[in-house]
């Protein structure tokens, strides 16, 4: 029996692949509990239009990114933080303050995109890397001021 999952089925396959099961596994198992349909000609074309749909979604959020991450190799970022006299941070700069201080510059970047290695705790300026799932590098200039 063909059978759409519907869910990740361990050792039977991912979700929106078609399968040929043995019908009584199918029927008591998989479409018993809901993880799977059978995999009729209409199902079949509507899961490959929502595969596509989502692979074309990916793509277009990685084409954003990878413009993202060339707008902010251009503009360097400035971050105030509490800090000592000499230097030394009061809280450390993170990800995320460096994601916020970009899209205060109308930079929209995810925190997954920046590659701060450990978070940033003495002012100064910094190169701090980036890299969309795509694979596209790129540095951005960080001034944090205490």
């Amino acid at each position: 029996m063909n059978i759409l999952l519907l869910s990740d089925v361990a050792k039977v396959g991912r979700r929106g692949e078609v399968k040929e099961l043995p019908d009584g596994y199918a029927r008591n198992f998989i479409l018993a509990r809901g993880l799977g349909r059978v995999a009729t000609d209409s199902i079949v074309k509507s899961a490959a239009l929502e595969t596509a749909a989502k692979v074309a979604k990916k793509k277009e959020e990685g084409d954003r990114i990878d413009a993202a991450i060339e707008a902010a190799a251009r503009k360097p970022i400035v971050l105030r933080a509490p800090g000592s006299p000499d230097g030394q941070l009061f809280a450390s700069v993170k990800s995320g303050d460096i994601a916020e201080g970009l899209r205060k510059e109308g930079i929209f970047l995810p925190v997954e995109a920046i590659e701060l290695a450990k978070p940033i705790k003495l002012a100064g300026s910094w190169e701090v890397p980036l890299k969309s799932p795509s694979g596209k590098k790129g540095i951005v200039k960080v001034e944090i001021t205490s």
